[in-house]
């Protein structure tokens, strides 16, 4: 038994052999991307000022990233550590 090519009125063409629809993945953007687009896009509505952001670090890094908090007195939380750092690098490109 043949299989006919797909036609537009078929499936969307991003399941796998589970037959479980994936998430569509935007294109990466490239590295000439205008930065003036990501200034427009508007901010998440929370319940503070801020926009959460999640970083997953590895066993090592997070450990060092506690150790280096706890040698301020009073101690440094983690939040304070990676804003300070961020800005720093956002400085210097």
């Amino acid at each position: 038994m043949s299989r006919r090519p797909p036609d537009d009125d078929d499936e969307p063409q991003d399941k796998v052999q589970s037959g479980r629809p994936q998430p569509r993945r935007a294109p990466a953007p490239s590295a000439a991307s205008d930065t003036s687009k990501a200034l427009e896009t508007p901010l998440p509505r929370g319940i503070k000022d801020t926009v959460a952001v999640t970083v997953r670090l590895d066993q090592e890094r997070y450990h060092r990233l506690v150790g280096f908090g706890a040698r301020f007195a009073p101690r440094r939380t983690n939040q304070e550590i990676l804003v300070a750092a961020l800005d720093a690098y956002l400085e210097n490109e």
